[in-house]
Formats: C-alpha cells, sequence, structure tokens
C-alpha cells in the first residue's frame, strides 16, 4: 500500500501545487467584480498556505513510514 500511495500523492501535488498560481489572478479578477477586497488576500494566503503544507507532507511522507 506505501508504494501505491506515493505515485497518488505525487499527482496530486503536481495538480494541486499548479493551479494556484493561475487561479490567484482570477481570484483578484472576481473580487474586483464583487468589491471583496478584503477577501482577496485572505484567499491567496490560505492557497499559498495549503500548497506549501501539501509539498511539505509530500517531502516527509517517506520519513513517516
Amino acid at each position: 500500500m506505501a508504494v501505491r500511495r506515493r505515485p497518488a500523492r505525487g499527482r496530486l501535488t503536481v495538480l494541486w501545487l499548479k493551479p494556484p498560481q493561475h487561479a490567484m489572478p482570477r481570484g483578484a479578477v472576481m473580487s474586483k467584480k464583487n468589491n471583496t477586497w478584503l477577501l482577496d488576500p485572505v484567499i491567496t494566503r490560505l492557497m499559498m498556505f495549503f500548497s506549501l503544507w501539501s509539498s511539505v507532507v509530500v517531502a516527509l511522507s517517506p520519513f513517516a513510514e
């Protein structure tokens, strides 16, 4: 099971780390249209935090097993 989980996590991180870079400008444009200026930096910070956290979890997964 451990051997099967590692490729799945790697694929998830590749798919998870790339979208925030493209999604940040979209979030900024949507916030400008909806006039929600305060939520935009919070959403971008949460996306940055979760992307970094997912990469850290994947990097430490071989040592945790």
